[in-house]
């Protein structure tokens, strides 16, 4: 289910991302994010912003575990939420999202209902912490992200369809 917008950075392409809402208030992030080097990587944050919304934190059910040259579909991944409350189909909004090495991967995505090709999208409330935590800064069993050392990869190409909207809008890297 690749429509929606589509980006490529030095370690990692993201492919069809866009914001399911389900018009309650709740959001998903969807798409494909392929690790294009040989090494692991993880997502291991994600934000939102729009020109109505200030910038919103994802909350990840878990880290996202990007394997070697191994495509991850997001739907078949932990969960990432957005808080949606102001946020309507067929505006778009800033998604950043955090990879290990500092990467940050910023895109213009749109916002889609859950209905026609994103009917059986599961669009969750973002849940608020786990132990006193932020669920985007915990890996599995509550280990700090990018502690975790088992990678898990599934073949999942063959899913891209039609784009919708395809634009870079740009790489940064963080501090160090």
């Amino acid at each position: 289910m690749a429509i929606g917008t589509n980006a490529r950075t030095e370690q990692v392409d993201a492919h069809g991302f866009a914001i399911v809402v389900d018009g309650k208030g709740h959001g998903r992030v969807v798409g494909t994010l392929l690790n294009t080097e040989l090494s692991p990587h993880a997502m291991t944050a994600a934000s939102i912003k729009s020109e109505a919304t200030p910038v919103r934190t994802a909350v990840l059910a878990d880290i996202i575990r990007l394997p070697p040259r191994a495509p991850v579909d997001l739907l078949d991944a932990p969960i990432v939420s957005v808080p949606a409350r102001d946020l309507s189909a067929g505006s778009f909004v800033e998604l950043t999202l955090d990879i290990t090495d500092g990467e940050l991967v910023d895109m213009l995505v749109p916002v889609e209902a859950q209905k026609g090709p994103y009917a059986d999208v599961d669009v969750v409330a973002p849940t608020a912490a786990r132990h006193g935590v932020p669920l985007s800064m915990t890996g599995p069993r509550g280990t700090p992200a990018g502690q975790s050392a088992r990678w898990v990869g599934r073949e999942l190409l063959g899913r891209a369809g039609p784009v919708v909207a395809n634009r870079l809008v740009s790489i940064r890297r963080r501090a160090r």
